[in-house]
């Protein structure tokens, strides 16, 4: 699938997009319209990230959206609306979900109802990633799509990038599972602490589409982690041991 690069020129400074895909897919609901990105020309204006979702299955589907922090600017806050649910999040606990919603067989999310992530900065510079999950709630390990929603105010970027990962358990013990909708093999994962200082480099075993990671030698903490794949770094995700 093509990558697609969008610069929105702006008056005060630039904001730039860039779209690992515009289209994330589960086993029963697609996600397009991913690069409606709002125009922002300030950080006194909210930035948003609108898209829509289409139900692809001939069943009902309980939809969730789930927001984890994986750093936010103090300050900051995001409102999320999807379907008929709105709530703001402010990074004060460490995830937050919307409650479900049915989208019927064949059905997208109504335009009247859009479906959005907007990040308030209230004026202060700063950068926020937010891991955004959309699952089905009576499927939620095997049936979701994910992306990194990433928002720098300090240089005018928002960068979306899809994941397609679930992570589980958290808090973790001694073996991290992450679940691959995606094609890519997952290598290693290198642990860093809140601080960007390395820690632990972890070496990933899988059966089909379900990696398995030793954190048995991670000390306990919070952690912000980056998978490998095909040598190139490409996710981050935060783990609490």
């Amino acid at each position: 699938m093509k990558k697609i690069l969008f610069i929105i020129t702006l008056t005060m400074f630039a904001f730039s997009t860039i779209l690992a895909e515009n289209k994330l897919e589960s086993a029963s609901f697609i996600i397009t319209n991913l690069d409606d990105i709002a125009k922002v020309e300030n950080v006194n204006q909210n930035a948003k990230i609108s898209f829509v979702l289409q139900n692809k299955s001939t069943k009902d589907v309980n939809v969730v959206m789930n927001l984890k922090k994986i750093s936010m600017t103090d300050g900051h806050a995001a409102e999320f609306c999807f379907g008929e649910n709105c709530m703001i999040y402010d990074g004060s606990i460490p995830e937050t979900n919307t409650e479900p919603f049915v989208l019927k067989a064949g059905a997208a999310t109504d335009p009247m109802y859009e479906s959005y992530i907007k990040m308030q900065p209230y004026g202060v510079e700063g950068k926020d990633t937010l891991l955004v999950t959309i699952y089905n709630n009576d499927n939620k390990d095997n049936d979701f799509v994910q992306f990194n929603a990433i928002w720098d105010f300090s240089n005018g970027s928002i960068n979306i990038s899809n994941s397609n990962l679930k992570i589980y358990p958290q808090p973790v013990t001694n073996i991290l599972h992450i679940i691959s909708t995606s094609d890519n093999t997952i290598e290693t994962v290198e642990f860093f602490d809140l601080s960007g200082k390395f820690i632990y480099k972890a070496n990933v075993s899988n059966d089909t589409n379900i990696f398995t990671v030793n954190t048995e030698f991670l000390p306990s903490g919070v952690f912000i982690a980056y998978l490998t794949s095909n040598g190139k770094k490409t996710t981050t995700f935060k783990v609490v041991k």
